[in-house]
């Protein structure tokens, strides 16, 4: 009995330190995906404002 508790009191220690390595990668992945996406995103931004000027200083 005691062996089966040291068994399951291990398993469950090493799966959560697998599970805290595999959530910070995941939260690291996100991160530097929403970063490039905000770069992006700033971008295309800033092109549209050019545009936008652009369109109104030719009409008026």
């Amino acid at each position: 009995m005691g062996l089966l508790l040291i068994g399951l009191v291990a398993g469950a220690a090493v799966g959560a330190i697998a599970m805290t390595f595999l959530a910070i990668a995941a939260y690291d992945r996100g991160y530097a995906d929403a970063w490039r996406r905000r770069n992006d995103w700033r971008l295309e931004l800033a092109l549209r404002r050019g545009a936008a000027d652009r369109r109104v200083r030719s009409a008026a």
